[in-house]
Formats: C-alpha cells, sequence, structure tokens
C-alpha cells in the first residue's frame, strides 16, 4: 500500500467530517469539541493514496512457511502516474502489509519512506586494498596467525574487520 502525508486542499472533498463537535466529555479532544461538524484547512498525514493486491495479498511475495528471523525479498514497480492525490513525492511512504490468507487478517506491517530512484547515487568507490596490519582475539590480545574462533583484524587503512576461523 501506498500513503501520502501532508495533503492539503480546498472545497468539501477536503472537509474533515467531525462527530466530536460540542462533545466536551474528553478533555484531551477540546480541538475536536471546540470545531465545527465539518473541519476545514488540515493537513492529511497516512491517507492511503494506492493499494495493489491488498484484499488477497500478492501470490509468491513470501515463502508459504515463515521462519523467525529469517529474510525474505520481494520487489514490486508501481506505476503512480494515476495518482493524481499525490502532491509531494517526498512524503509518500510504502506499507507492506503480511496476511494470513486463512483469516484474511493482517499479522504484521511495517511502514517505510520511499525515494526516487537514482542509479547515480554511488558516488565514490572504495578501490583500496587494505592489508591486515595486527591481529586480536576476543579478548584484546593480540596474536601473530590466525585463530580458531572469532578473530579482530585491523587493517592498515584503519579499519577494523571481525573474522571467523574454522
Amino acid at each position: 500500500m501506498l500513503i501520502a502525508d501532508g495533503l492539503t486542499g480546498t472545497g468539501s472533498n477536503w472537509a474533515q467530517a467531525n462527530y466530536m463537535s460540542g462533545d466536551y466529555s474528553d478533555p484531551t479532544m477540546s480541538f475536536w469539541a471546540d470545531s465545527p461538524s465539518k473541519v476545514t484547512g488540515l493537513a492529511f498525514n497516512h491517507v492511503a493514496v494506492g493499494a495493489w493486491d491488498i484484499a488477497d495479498g500478492v501470490n509468491g511475495s513470501v515463502n508459504s512457511t515463515i521462519t523467525a528471523g529469517e529474510v525474505q525479498n520481494y520487489n514490486f514497480k508501481a506505476d503512480i502516474t494515476s495518482k493524481s492525490v499525490i502532491q509531494d513525492k517526498s512524503k509518500l511512504s510504502v506499507v507492506a502489509l503480511l496476511i494470513d490468507r486463512s483469516s484474511g487478517s493482517i499479522v504484521n506491517a511495517t511502514q517505510v519512506a520511499i525515494q526516487d530512484y537514482n542509479p547515480s547515487a554511488i558516488h565514490t568507490v572504495n578501490t583500496s586494498h587494505a592489508s591486515e596490519n595486527a591481529r586480536y582475539t576476543i579478548d584484546g590480545r593480540q596474536i601473530s596467525a590466525p585463530q580458531r574462533g572469532l578473530n579482530i583484524v585491523r587493517m592498515n587503512d584503519g579499519s577494523i574487520r571481525k573474522v571467523v576461523v574454522k
């Protein structure tokens, strides 16, 4: 699902229905109690502006067996050219839903901001050929050769690597 933040507009289509107008039973809702039954001039956040296969999910998007801690990847390209309500692409997010098809319930979800695809975003490529400067055990003792287990390796470029030796 694609959601947008910061949507604004004028006219009756942009008025928020306010069923709390005049209802002072909850003091934390005084803004709404003091406002008319239709509120205008608001910025709307978390507005669904696009959804694909939301009712049934996407075949093949996750493995049929899900294991805790196991990463699964799925790529999807959405054409949003017809989504005229989108006002600022920098305020778009994707919400991925994990749907239990047997019950139709959402069992997990996550939201992430999206950015324009920019294949030239790579500015530099590290071409250094750093070599090992020193090697240490996990308890900080310097060793002269690789030792079975976790080795901490300090490189001549100042970087540090954790290396597992079997």
